[in-house]
């Protein structure tokens, strides 16, 4: 990244500071064996992170079979790891939702919240032990556009103005082109000074590309499995055409290394999964039932393709994991 544009996107305020309770939170969770005791007060000394914590974590997008009514409770059923991304992701959202930028924050949060379903159904078929940091990745992946947008303004709208239904595909190239660095690498810097996992950072920082040699397996997994929702995201998100649906979904899936025939069954529910996420999140997204139809097509489209048989989805089927 050329230092002109991080010292720029930096003293811009782009990057807001990270509050203290996030810091202390981040501190004592450091240690393998903090105090849960000081976790649960200092997460009760904040009400609204109280609040909001307990409102995502009775989400059914987390599968708790029962209320959640304390921190402490909230922390024993979904984990730390689990709070940690609870925590982090109540504070980015006022980065994005302030819309004083040149980019379209509504499209942004329905991109990026069918990214983020998508991702999480994904990793359940392909890497499981990391389900959470893969939607985690995928959820985040776009927050450097915001960044770049607010920072850069004017100089950055050629590139916002691709970032909207139906926009070119040559976002990141044009980035790199104009300001030789991308989305990616901005949204890393963020979360590196916000101190998320390197895992998560790695990911969103080349979830556009090819991750360096030496990184590790599970880097290169998630980037697949991010780059992948993300591909598909864009397409759900834009497109009514169930032909062209059907042929993104095949590439997606074979960029995920997944089954393709294992789709129909990682499509059920999208929409009501990203209508819950953008509940409990309190953003904007599609109209409901719009996914519901598009996601009805491409089932009719991938069950009995035209001009194909069954042992044709078989064969296809046999070439991928």
């Amino acid at each position: 990244m050329r230092q002109d544009i991080a010292d720029l996107i930096e003293q811009s305020a782009a990057i807001p500071s990270v509050p203290q309770v996030v810091v202390r939170f981040l501190e004592i969770t450091q240690d393998p064996q903090f105090d849960y005791g000081k976790l649960v007060d200092l997460l009760a000394s904040d009400p609204g992170m109280t609040g909001e914590i307990l409102r995502l974590a009775n989400s059914a997008l987390f599968g708790v079979s029962r209320q959640i009514t304390s921190i402490r409770q909230a922390m024993t059923l979904l984990g730390v790891r689990r709070i940690r991304s609870l925590v982090l992701t109540r504070y980015l959202i006022s980065v994005v939702n302030d819309r004083s930028t040149v980019l379209d924050v509504r499209y942004f949060w329905r991109r990026s919240l069918t990214s983020a379903a998508l991702a999480a159904k994904l990793a359940r078929h392909r890497l499981a032990s990391l389900q959470e940091e893969t939607f985690v990745a995928a959820l985040l992946a776009d927050v450097g556009i915001v960044l770049m947008a607010k920072a850069l303004g004017e100089d950055y709208r050629p590139v916002a103005e691709r970032y909207v239904p139906g926009g070119a595909d040559e976002t990141v190239s044009l980035e790199q082109e104009r300001f030789d660095t991308t989305h990616g690498e901005v949204t890393a810097l963020l979360l590196d000074r916000w101190q998320l996992p390197a895992l998560i950072i790695d990911t969103v920082k080349h979830h556009h590309g090819e991750p360096p040699a030496d990184a590790e397996p599970n880097v290169r997994t998630m980037v697949q499995l991010v780059s992948a929702s993300d591909g598909l995201a864009k397409r759900l998100c834009e497109s009514h055409d169930a032909a062209s649906m059907v042929d993104a979904c095949h590439r997606c899936m074979e960029a995920a290394g997944i089954n393709v025939s294992l789709l129909p069954t990682i499509l059920e529910e999208l929409e009501e999964d990203i209508a819950d996420l953008a509940r409990v999140l309190r953003v904007a997204v599609l109209p409901d039932r719009v996914y519901e139809r598009i996601v009805h097509e491409i089932r009719e489209h991938l069950s009995a393709p035209a001009g194909e048989s069954p042992s044709f989805w078989a064969s296809r089927a046999n070439t991928i994991l």
